[in-house]
């Protein structure tokens, strides 16, 4: 091609997320309309790990027991007062960390826009399900139930981002927040 014949131009600074492109005829004019796909995937932010105390199960007088038990005339052998403050900790996050069991959990940093109440009822359903299902044979019924429930909620939740995403690029009115509403898609702002 010559730049005689180039009229519509799509250009990128990153080929390789171009997954196809080509020309359209419409049909109503003898010049085809020009198009590409990018190949964009959403990237979700890492959850945040938090840790929390389980008190739930705790037995009591074991827990009471080794407080008295405990060595804390050790604190005195430090002249300085944050020694003994680190001694103090040392002692009792140890007999806590014996008795209180801690419990380690993600915790999604922000809400993804297409999660519904439908789909959290879908996702909570297939999660029983499959506590259900851990206790039986592999070829049992309730495992076909969760396999079930599992398809059910990857179609809800791809229907649900596509139409999210569908009407967010619909409502886009400008170049500026079409090209803003990329880089949301993205993950990158």
């Amino acid at each position: 091609a010559t730049s005689k014949t180039l009229i519509d131009l799509a250009i990128t600074a990153n080929p390789d997320k171009i997954t196809k492109s080509g020309t359209y005829a419409p049909g109503i004019s003898d010049h085809d309309l020009i198009y590409i796909v990018i190949g964009l995937r959403w990237k979700r932010k890492p959850p945040k790990i938090i840790f929390f105390k389980n008190y739930r199960n705790v037995d009591i007088i074991k827990l009471k027991e080794d407080l008295d038990t405990c060595p804390w005339d050790i604190m005195s052998l430090f002249d300085d007062v944050d020694d003994r403050l680190w001694c103090w900790e040392h002692l009792f996050k140890g007999i806590i960390a014996d008795h209180v069991p801690s419990r380690k959990v993600k915790v999604r940093t922000e809400n993804q826009p297409w999660m519904n109440g439908e789909v959290r009822k879908q996702l909570n359903q297939r999660f029983n399900l499959l506590n259900i299902a851990r206790t039986t044979p592999k070829h049992s019924k309730e495992w076909k139930e969760y396999r079930k429930a599992r398809n059910r909620c990857t179609s809800l939740i791809r229907s649900e981002k596509a139409k999210y995403w569908e009407n967010e690029f619909i409502q886009s009115d400008s170049s500026k927040s079409f090209w803003s509403l990329v880089k949301k898609f993205k993950g990158k702002s």
